[in-house]
């Protein structure tokens, strides 16, 4: 499993849109993201895929199709499509006839769909601790107070941060129950403080915690 800053991405792309591909892993690459662009001079199109894609693929969670009437006509990124798909992956697709501000946001909204914060009940830390591990299997950026806060910090700083980075870049994953209920509950304190937040980017019209 790679670092929680280090989230590997495949680019399914034609060759013929290899500056343009170029820019967009230029773009993951300032996200954190590590992606993976592939040129090998030794293929063409027309080949079927080697079987060296193929393991790269499987060895992979997450992809982008970089979508254009190239990729379209390309028998190999068509083939390379189908057999992503077939290993049920976190799949994007971008356009890459777009304007690079559009694209911009198509590869904001893929981040998005990767950081994670989970809220808990230390009565929920068991649960807690099975929804990180799944979720890092698939190489979601996933914060948990458990695994996440260091010991030379404050706390509630670390948390806060974290609410933050979730709310700007991601989700807040809440697990509720009636103990939430409960004025002094960290929980109840956590979910306050990222319905605040979302409030104040207009991201939300009501949360009630």
């Amino acid at each position: 499993m790679e670092d929680n800053n280090e989230i590997w991405v495949f680019l399914s792309h034609s060759n013929k849109d290899y500056e343009k591909v170029r820019q967009v892993r230029n773009l993951l690459e300032e996200q954190t993201f590590r992606p993976l662009m592939f040129f090998l001079c030794c293929l063409d199109d027309d080949q079927e895929i080697d079987n060296l894609i193929k393991r790269e693929i499987d060895h992979r969670t997450r992809f982008i199709y970089c979508e254009s009437e190239n990729s379209k006509e390309s028998k190999w990124v068509q083939e390379e499509v189908k057999y992503i798909k077939s290993k049920d992956r976190v799949f994007e697709t971008i356009n890459l006839d777009l304007p690079i501000t559009e694209i911009k946001k198509q590869l904001d909204n893929f981040r998005k769909k990767a950081n994670i914060f989970i809220s808990y009940q230390r009565d929920d830390t068991k649960l807690a601790k099975a929804i990180y591990n799944r979720l890092r299997k698939y190489e979601f950026n996933v914060w948990i107070d458990s695994e996440n806060i260091q010991t030379d910090g404050i706390f509630s700083r670390q948390t806060e941060d974290a609410i933050l980075n979730a709310v700007n870049n991601g989700y807040v994953i809440a697990l509720l129950n009636e103990r939430i209920l409960n004025p002094q509950g960290w929980t109840r304190v956590e979910l306050k403080d990222t319905r605040d937040r979302y409030l104040s980017r207009g991201g939300i019209k009501q949360l009630k915690v």
